[in-house]
């Protein structure tokens, strides 16, 4: 369990998850589907429209800058500051990088395209000067050597920019290029655009199978103006790739070969062998915190998950511990959350240098360890974290996990034919995620009823031989869909009755006066206990079947006894409606107010009046002289006009201009019960809209 300060809320936590903990089966079933694609997703996507004088030539420049970018965003905070001076580094910083990159050291300016080897030069000397000695350039081009000596002119040498070690490998093809990019590298690609100029496009994914034989599912990111979005960017260019005696690529309905191919490799992978922060502490304010173990065929995993609330943003924080996870001799080298609502990533970080995908195999946040990695070992823990759109609600569900896949591509093609490596040549890949217990995003069991009861006011009436106790209450569907027709259990002690309560629409209520008779011969009562239970019969199957309580109470006491006695008129009970008539372009709209008036004092109340407003239309209804503990009820109806905003709001008032001395009932009764309130809704008609 969580240590250190939230033990509390971990504890309580605990309590209200263990009935949802029974219902998981004991074998997880996963949600995700058997992985088929790879994809590095969060690669910028910058346009040869960014500056005004670049254009189709300024390819090499901006994939540089992209795959740069990448990098400070995955463990090379140094690679990207904020070149524009506007307080973050973003894609606005990118470009300014890519220009950097274009006006001088790649001269792209000054000779309208970007060679091979200016592309090379400087690259490597920016990352050289910045993480001296923790990067290496792998040259998939047996002829760059040339191109390098004469273009920079200087010889080529593995030490040629001090600071980063240049590695010339063979000709590029369809598996270098997998390999490169599942290995977490920068790759990219110098496809053939004329005999002596590339266009570059940076790697981004590809399909795990082929299309057919040699034929390969892979897209790209384009430098090329997306026109079907607003403002400029670049866009992913999706497509196939052939392996036919060299590494041929679709651009454009042309298959154009792909003469040039570089990958920046970090020496050492920041975070390997230390995947992640070791603890996430969850604070004490935190929405939900759950800690869950799940035993898979390779071993134990445990994932703390807290979740904690900001300006309407939810941040879910997932503290993945490998006890006993075990595969190709390595650990978890995969993580993911579904995302079954589709909710847009506002944040998604994770252990530096893994791949984050949003919305990926199928609809899901995940994590993925580069290749060569060993993942998140036995006793160790890694942090993931992504931010949506609150208020969202904890819900169980299950995540994935896979292990650490071993080399699964060659480097090299035979005659040109790609031989893909098989299980039976020792090579062991995970293609469907192990399912762990685990919390995240949800929205309870989706749309339904909900409803709610609330106790408005409670008057209790002393009578001849007993008391009877006048509750107001109201019941209201809070859910997303209709609510049919249920009842409401009124309960005051001794005694209660049952309300019908009619359909009611998402948001409607439902308002009603009812009385509950205390027993004769029971005494005074002080404090009585009220409650209303929605839907008491069960009939509607609710979102929520524990919040249909409404509690209040009242005094049940004495009446005093003076030698000269007063009266006290209140209004015993208030509903409304509305109706409209007229026609089409002519409609009128009135209030139609149900009122009884009772006097619980010990002397007759003379010429009592109720003075009406309905949403600022004042009117009085005259209810005569009310002898003691007798009732007079109205209808009364006020026009309201040609127009109406709901809720309408009614208030009524007995005795406004306070000519009746009630002075021997003091607060809380006597001046203090004269006034009461209702609203109409929408769906209150009186009876049907002519």
């Amino acid at each position: 369990m969580k240590r250190g300060k939230v033990w509390m809320l971990a504890a309580v936590l605990a309590l209200i998850s263990v009935v949802f903990v029974a219902a998981v089966p004991a074998t997880a079933q996963t949600e995700f589907g058997e992985i088929v694609r790879f994809e590095v997703s969060d690669l910028q996507l910058i346009s040869w429209n960014g500056k005004a004088d670049w254009g189709p030539s300024w390819t090499g420049p901006i994939e540089a800058a992209t795959i740069v970018a990448w990098f400070h965003e995955h463990g090379f905070p140094r690679l990207l500051t904020d070149l524009n001076g506007d307080g973050v580094v973003d894609e606005l910083d990118t470009t300014e990088l890519a220009d950097g990159f274009g006006r001088i050291p790649m001269r792209t300016e000054q000779r309208g395209f970007t060679t091979d080897a200016r592309l090379v030069y400087a690259l490597a000397s920016y990352v050289a000067e910045r993480y001296p000695d923790q990067f290496v350039l792998k040259l998939y081009d047996t002829g760059f050597p040339i191109e390098f000596a004469q273009d920079i002119g200087v010889p080529f040498a593995a030490d040629a920019v001090p600071g980063i070690e240049m590695i010339i490998e063979p000709e590029p093809n369809v598996a270098s290029y997998r390999f490169e990019l599942q290995s977490a590298e920068g790759v990219i690609l110098g496809i053939a655009q004329s005999e002596e100029i590339n266009e570059f496009f940076a790697g981004r994914s590809f399909l795990l199978d082929p299309i057919d034989e040699q034929l390969y599912g892979i897209d790209m990111v384009w430098a090329k103006e997306d026109v079907w979005t607003t403002g400029t960017q670049g866009q992913v260019l999706a497509t196939e790739a052939r392996q036919t005696g060299a590494f041929y690529v679709l651009i454009e309905g042309s298959w154009r070969l792909v003469e040039f191919m570089l990958a920046l490799s970090p020496v050492v992978e920041p975070g390997e062998g230390d995947p992640g922060q070791q603890e996430s502490p969850c604070p004490e304010d935190a929405v939900a915190y759950d800690v869950t173990t799940t035993d898979t065929p390779y071993g134990r995993v445990e994932i703390e998950e807290c979740v904690t609330r900001e300006d309407n943003v939810d941040t879910y924080t997932y503290t993945v511990h490998n006890i006993s996870f075990l595969f190709n001799d390595c650990g978890i080298c995969w993580f993911a959350i579904p995302n079954f609502l589709g909710l847009p990533t506002i944040d998604q970080t994770g252990p530096a240098c893994w791949f984050i995908n949003p919305y990926t195999w199928p609809v899901g946040w995940d994590w993925k360890a580069p290749l060569g990695n060993c993942g998140i070992l036995p006793g160790e823990a890694a942090v993931f974290e992504f931010s949506v759109p609150g208020p969202t609600i904890d819900i169980f569900l299950n995540g994935g996990v896979m292990g650490c896949p071993t080399a699964i591509y060659p480097v090299s093609a035979t005659d040109g034919v790609l031989e893909v490596a098989t299980e039976s040549d020792g090579i062991r890949e995970l293609r469907r995620p192990v399912a762990v217990r685990t919390t995240g995003p949800g929205e309870g069991p989706g749309p339904c009823p909900d409803l709610v009861a609330e106790v408005l006011r409670v008057v209790c009436d002393p009578m001849l031989d007993q008391y009877a106790v006048v509750i107001t209450a109201r019941v209201v569907n809070i859910g997303l869909v209709p609510a049919g027709p249920s009842d409401a259990a009124i309960a005051a002690t001794y005694g209660g009755v049952v309300e019908p309560v009619p359909a009611l629409g998402p948001g409607d209520d439902y308002v009603f006066t009812t009385t509950v008779y205390i027993p004769a011969g029971i005494g005074p009562v002080c404090p009585l206990a009220v409650n209303v239970r929605a839907d008491s019969g069960g009939v509607i199957v609710e979102c929520d079947e524990d919040n249909n309580v409404g509690l209040g109470e009242v005094c049940c006491e004495d009446v005093p006894t003076q030698e000269e006695g007063c009266p006290d008129p209140y209004i015993r009970s208030l509903s409304a409606c509305y109706y409209q008539t007229g026609v089409t372009g002519a409609v009128s709209y009135a209030v139609e107010v149900s009122l009884s008036v009772r006097n619980r004092g010990d002397a007759t109340a003379e010429d009592v009046d109720v003075e009406l407003n309905v949403d600022g239309n004042l009117h009085t209804a005259h209810f005569g002289d009310i002898a003691p503990a007798m009732t007079t009820s109205k209808t009364i109806t006020v026009n309201i006009g040609t127009s109406v905003s709901f809720p309408i709001p009614v208030i009524a008032a007995v005795d406004p201009d306070n000519d009746i001395d009630e002075s021997c009932y003091p607060s809380p009764e006597g001046e203090f019960n004269n006034v009461d309130a209702d609203t109409v809704g929408r769906n209150d008609y009186c009876y049907a809209v002519n």
